[in-house]
C-alpha cells in the first residue's frame, strides 16, 4: 500500500547481493510490469535485486479516478514508492506514513 492505494510490483531473488543496491524497472505508458517478467531474476543472478513496479493507473496497481495523471503525478508516485519500499536502502526501517507495509 502506498498512500492508501495498492501499488503491484515484482522484486528478484536476492542472491549474493547484501552489499549491492536494487535497480527499479519503470515501464511505459499502457503497459505493466510484466513487460520484463524474467528479466529481474536473470539480472539479479550476477548482478544487483531488482524491483519492477507497476505505476499506478497500469498493471496489477490501483486504477483510481480521481487522480490526474501527469508526467508530475507520476515522478511524485515514483519518489514515494522508492521511499516506500526502500529500494534503495539496505536497512527495514520507514518513516513514511504514506507508507503501509
Amino acid at each position: 500500500m502506498l498512500n492508501d492505494l495498492e501499488i503491484r510490483y515484482l522484486k528478484s531473488e536476492k542472491r549474493n547481493s547484501s552489499k549491492k543496491k536494487n535497480i527499479l524497472f519503470i515501464h511505459g505508458l499502457g503497459s505493466s510490469s510484466d513487460r520484463w517478467l524474467d528479466i529481474p531474476d536473470a539480472l539479479s543472478r550476477y548482478f544487483h535485486p531488482i524491483v519492477a513496479v507497476d505505476l499506478i493507473g497500469f498493471g496489477g496497481s490501483d486504477k483510481p479516478v480521481t487522480v490526474d495523471y501527469t508526467i508530475e503525478y507520476f515522478s511524485k508516485f515514483i519518489r514515494d514508492f522508492i521511499d516506500c519500499k526502500q529500494i534503495w536502502r539496505n536497512d527495514d526501517d520507514t518513516d513514511d506514513d504514506s507508507c503501509k507495509q
